[in-house]
């Protein structure tokens, strides 16, 4: 196991992307033990040099492998965190010129906020989550749409849940508006898929209709 981890860093394209591969599966399919003995062997320090790579499938299966993590546990969450692995991941989300990268991308971070605790969704913020995924509600894809529609509710909950444990305002409703959220979620109340319509509908009667209202 630690040799493939070695491996994630090989000059060779083929042998870094096998190795990307075989590790995300057996995060993705394997138990708790299994994920916590890939994480022991140092895998996350590897990634985070296989996150620069300047090849553009080394920076996908990279991507793909965080969002792996990402969806596994809170610890697993906050280990990425520590090793600094969000912030180019949320800038892939928008810069990278490859659209499965971006996905990629995406995926990995609406993982760490729907699975994340409050503290976390919260970090996940200040990096500047909220407009890139706003951006992503433009996607093709319906499971980007609704994976990033999930992880904007999961921080709009959040910031419900601390304004009223504070007895204060819900700032996230306005970090969506600035960033162009609104907008987006509203068109997405006339989509034909079930699921996308129903919460984006959801979303905005609960946390933006005083303001939509107020504007009209």
């Amino acid at each position: 196991c630690r040799r493939l981890v070695e491996l994630m860093v090989s000059p060779s394209a083929e042998i870094q992307r096998a190795v990307l591969c075989i590790i995300a599966n057996i995060v993705t399919a394997g138990n708790d033990h299994q994920t916590r003995f890939i994480m022991n062997a140092s895998v996350l320090p590897c990634l985070s040099s296989a996150l620069s790579d300047s090849r553009r499938m080394a920076r996908k299966e990279a991507c793909r492998l965080v969002s792996s993590i990402t969806s596994r546990s809170k610890e697993q969450i906050q280990a990425v965190i520590e090793n600094n692995m969000i912030p180019p991941v949320i800038e892939y989300m928008t810069s990278d010129e490859e659209y499965d990268v971006r996905v990629e991308a995406t995926r990995a971070i609406t993982n760490a906020i729907c699975g994340g605790d409050a503290d976390q969704v919260k970090f996940l913020v200040r990096q500047g989550c909220i407009r890139p995924l706003c951006g992503s509600l433009d996607s093709g894809d319906v499971g980007v749409v609704i994976a990033s529609l999930g992880a904007l509710e999961k921080i709009l909950k959040v910031g419900q849940e601390d304004a009223e444990r504070s007895a204060s305002h819900n700032h996230m409703p306005a970090l969506v508006e600035q960033a162009g959220g609104v907008s987006q979620i509203g068109k997405l109340g006339q989509s034909s898929n079930n699921d996308i319509c129903e919460k984006s509908s959801n979303m905005i009667g609960t946390y933006f209709r005083a303001g939509t209202d107020k504007r009209e």
